[in-house]
């Protein structure tokens, strides 16, 4: 088994593959005999997950979200956003969600709108909460280009750009 720490996107990710999954990519391999068709979750963004089968991909992944956001429309039931997106209409609810494996509950965290100038437009606090997520709504922007960071304490956890049409 091999682990991979990848950063992209404001994410961080720790990606575990089976040695299956290496050789089947690589045409040396078919997938484990015992390889049920089941659906293995794996995670594309912070609070949002897609389903993959054994059968279709010949691997189990591992994916786990450390540190960064995301923005959406839409929350989950865990109250954090479920559908990643960085393109809003004019008076769509948008909520941004950072995510840090290393904060603790009640950790301090910041959100900072900046418009297409840099300059910032409205700063948002709060605390972490108790799965190591906190989201934000940000409210009342007009149409235009923006920047969305989030913070954990003086650490940046992200930086998102994302439009307003």
């Amino acid at each position: 088994m091999t682990a991979y720490r990848l950063k992209g996107c404001g994410l961080s990710f720790i990606v575990v593959w089976t040695a299956s999954f290496t050789m089947a990519c690589h045409g040396q391999a078919e997938a484990p005999a015992n390889a049920k068709d089941t659906a293995v979750p794996t995670a594309a963004h912070a609070g949002t997950t897609s389903q993959q089968t054994n059968a279709e991909r010949g691997q189990t992944a591992v994916v786990k979200v450390l540190d960064g956001g995301v923005l959406g429309t839409k929350l989950g039931p865990d109250e954090n956003v479920a559908e990643a997106k960085d393109v809003f209409a004019p008076n769509e609810p948008i909520y941004m969600t950072l995510r840090s494996a290393s904060a603790t509950q009640g950790a301090p965290t910041t959100v900072q709108i900046l418009d297409s100038n840099g300059e910032e437009v409205k700063s948002l606090f709060g605390p972490m909460g108790n799965e190591n997520a906190v989201t934000f709504p940000l409210r009342n922007l007009p149409r235009g280009r923006y920047a969305a960071k989030g913070y954990l304490g003086d650490r940046k956890l992200c930086e998102i750009s994302f439009e307003i049409r």
